[in-house]
């Protein structure tokens, strides 16, 4: 079970992270996509389209981390491994976040080319 609990572990911490980015970045599309709305520059279901993204990615941030609870041991190695793949992915996310939300708010303001 320990070896399971080892394997499991990095991908807990990356998994946890990008369902949280995720969940993130549908919050923020919804937030553009009603900006966009008011701007007559994104459709009528962006808005639930990021809402229910942001809703889904949250629900498997959730489940990754009661998935854990069933299969993980509490030792030193697998925790230590669970917080080093979190702080690596989340300096990642960090950086590449900036680029994400550009490229959302052109996905959802860009004037339509016609």
């Amino acid at each position: 079970m320990v070896i399971i609990s080892w394997i499991w572990a990095p991908l807990i911490g990356f998994l946890s992270i990008v369902f949280l980015v995720l969940a993130w970045g549908g919050l923020f599309g919804t937030i553009f996509a009603i900006i966009g709305m008011v701007r007559k520059r994104a459709r009528w279901w962006a808005v639930p389209l990021y809402f229910s993204l942001s809703v889904i990615f949250s629900v498997l941030f959730r489940a990754v981390f009661w998935l854990s609870d069933r299969v993980m041991t509490s030792d030193v190695i697998s925790t230590g491994l669970v917080w080093g793949t979190i702080i690596i992915t989340g300096l990642g996310a960090l950086f590449e976040m900036p680029k994400l939300l550009k490229e959302l708010w052109k996905l959802t303001n860009q004037a339509e080319e016609n």
